[in-house]
């Protein structure tokens, strides 16, 4: 737990996954899912938090530009998007290849075509199917460049939370 009074946003609030398996057993518990929405279309105002809080949820994304680009919209000005990130060196992906910026672009734009994942029920050896995106802390520093509309204000490799991952922070332009 971040110890943050926030809202918590999953597209599922079911306990039966392996992730909420995951957390009950690092944490002892786990968060109360508060809104139930994609990450790519969440049910909020423009502008309308001070932050965004993510630990090992953007690599889900099938488009990770437009999830970025969806909790920068949600952001107020100055506000801020805290990411942790999963290292490949430091997780199950290791070995995978890196994702490319290029590859991230053409999610986005719809020329390469999404997994169909439906009925897959994420278990530790399904797990991998679910992080499209394998990123060392440069490549996730180039693809903010990319987007734009914000600048990175803190990093950390190692992350200092569970020591898995990376972390970036950027602050909405």
């Amino acid at each position: 737990p971040f110890n943050l009074d926030t809202i918590n946003v999953d597209w599922t609030d079911s306990l039966d996954t392996s992730w909420k398996k995951e957390e009950i057993q690092m944490c002892g518990e786990t968060a109360k899912v508060d809104v139930i929405a994609d990450g790519t279309d969440l049910p909020f105002e423009d502008g309308q938090w001070d932050f965004v809080v993510s630990s090992h949820c953007l690599e889900h994304n099938w488009d990770l530009i437009a999830a970025f680009k969806e909790w920068l919209r949600v952001v107020k000005t100055g506000g801020l998007v805290f990411t942790i990130f999963p290292h490949p060196e430091r997780t199950f992906d290791k070995g995978r290849l890196r994702t490319k910026l290029s590859e991230l672009i053409d999610r986005h734009a719809g020329k390469l075509p999404k997994p169909d994942l439906v009925g897959v029920i994420p278990t530790v050896h399904t797990w991998i199917l679910f992080h499209h995106t394998v990123w060392w802390l440069e490549d996730a520093l180039e693809c903010v460049k990319y987007i734009g509309g914000a600048e990175v204000v803190a990093t950390a490799d190692p992350d200092d939370k569970v020591g898995n991952g990376f972390t970036f922070v950027v602050k909405k332009l």
